[in-house]
């Protein structure tokens, strides 16, 4: 299985962003078909098929904090993480913690 990395800042139609949009979509949609539950989406709605942006809007309020380790991030502890969505998407949650040494 591949692991798909989205970094969900402001995105341009550059066609790069553009098919990363679409194939987390389709991750997210494919893996639902599996799925009993639907999935709660921004608005409050539950969803079986939910959009790209619908997606991108659920990682928007990811917040990572720094720690004294500079290698090293964190989740708020009062942050809840979506970590079903990231599961359905392909996308382990410690994509947002990693830090690379020499950027």
């Amino acid at each position: 299985m591949t692991t798909l990395v989205i970094y969900c800042g402001t995105w341009n139609l550059s066609p790069c962003p553009l098919l990363l949009f679409h194939l987390m979509e389709r991750r997210v949609r494919e893996a639902m078909k599996q799925e009993t539950e639907p999935l709660l989406i921004p608005g409050k709605k539950k969803t079986f098929k939910p959009t790209g942006k619908k997606i991108l809007q659920s990682l928007e309020n990811m917040i990572v904090m720094t720690t004294p380790d500079p290698l090293r991030r964190e989740f708020p502890r009062n942050l809840k993480v979506p970590e079903r969505l990231f599961r359905l998407a392909g996308i382990e949650p410690e994509v947002y913690l990693q830090v690379r040494e020499n950027p």
